[in-house]
């Protein structure tokens, strides 16, 4: 957080007024950080960023939210809101792995689960939620929405996408 507002200050003081950056989508506490912290929104999907490997075509792939940091904007931390929109993306139930994604609910606002701790997770499974959730933000933010915050439930937490 620190780091984030002494960046804001250096480009306000260079009269600009919008910082951009990317981040691991599977990564929940970046997302908080970003999302639920600072204040700033995901805009886009960019599915294989860059290469987690020697060998491009068995690497893991490294897809990126961009971020969208609107620094006119006051930036309150807040907690959590509960998740409230129809689901696109979960947990089967009583599982690990991610259900089907639902890619075309037309809702305000849809969720989409995160795993709280992905990077515990093992390469098979963390690859399962990397290509369902790519398939759900993908799908979502290419129609208009964005990633405004990270909805908790518990120990499940949710991406917030609201169309625009």
């Amino acid at each position: 957080m620190a780091l984030k507002h002494a960046q804001r200050e250096r480009v306000l003081a260079q009269g600009l007024t919008r910082m951009t950056w990317t981040f691991d989508p599977l990564i929940a506490r970046n997302a908080r950080l970003n999302l639920g912290k600072l204040g700033a929104r995901a805009v886009s999907y960019h599915a294989d960023w860059y290469a987690l490997g020697d060998d491009p075509a068995t690497a893991f792939p490294a897809d990126r939210l961009m971020i969208e940091w609107d620094l006119t904007r006051p930036s309150e931390a807040h907690p959590p809101p509960a998740p409230d929109g129809e689901v696109a993306l979960s947990a089967v139930p009583e599982g690990e792995e991610p259900d089907a994604p639902r890619l075309k609910l037309d809702s305000p606002q849809v969720l989409a689960e995160v795993p709280r701790k992905a990077e515990l997770m093992n390469e098979p499974l963390r690859l399962l939620w990397r290509l369902a959730l790519r398939a759900v933000l993908g799908e979502y933010l290419g129609r208009g929405y964005v990633v405004t915050d990270l909805a908790a439930d518990g120990e499940r937490v949710y991406y917030v996408l609201t169309r625009t």
